[in-house]
Formats: structure tokens, sequence, C-alpha cells
């Protein structure tokens, strides 16, 4: 890659980090997308009249639906680390296939003449 143009190399960075953020994004939001719809306080099921107190039992909690509301988030989130991070790997192969077909030797195509032959 030392002779590519320079934004070649910023858009490899670039979907570098795609990479690395869509997966930050993924795995700091996994249990909520592994889940499907189930609540958990901590890993317990909640059912929806529980109460969720977070820190071992002082200061406030989370109403069922506050915990549901967050696991919402949560694994919207979840799901947006995915597709970042699968646009940064569509760059990423999109460079490798023009880079491939830049660098195939193109082939000859040997005919045999058409007309007189002596």
């Amino acid at each position: 890659m030392n002779g590519s143009p320079w934004w070649s190399r910023v858009l490899m960075f670039v979907a570098g980090c795609l990479v690395v953020v869509g997966m930050a994004g993924f795995f700091s939001n996994i249990n909520p997308v592994i889940n499907g719809d189930a609540v958990e306080c901590g890993h317990n099921r909640m059912q929806p009249d529980d109460h969720c107190v977070y820190g071992g039992g002082g200061g406030e909690g989370a109403s069922y639906e506050e915990v549901r509301a967050t696991e919402a988030r949560q694994k919207n989130q979840g799901y947006l680390g995915i597709g970042i991070g699968a646009l940064g790997l569509a760059i990423f192969a999109g460079r490798g296939v023009v880079a491939w077909a830049g660098y195939r030797k193109p082939r000859r195509i040997t005919r045999k003449p058409r007309g007189i032959t002596r």
C-alpha cells in the first residue's frame, strides 16, 4: 500500500475505526441483544411488578418499565454497532476487490488469423 494515493490510506484508516467502534458498540451492549425480550435485573428475570435495586440494596432502583426501556435502548445501540462494523468491513472488502482487480495481469488472447493462410 506504499504506492497508493493518500485518500486510499485515509479510507482504510476510517474503515478500521468503523470496525473498532462497531465492535465496541456491539460488545458493550451484547446482553440485551442476545437476551431477546427478557428484562433482567442482574442475572435474574424480572416480572412486570418487580423493582430492581442497584448497588447491593442501597439507593433508588428502577421499575420494570424503566429497566425495559433501558434494555431496549441498549439493544438498539448494539444493532447500531453491528451496522457500523459491517460498513467498515464492506469498505475493507471493496478496497481488496479493487486492489485485486488492479493488480491482475491482463490475459493475452491468441487467435488464428482469418482469411488466406499459406
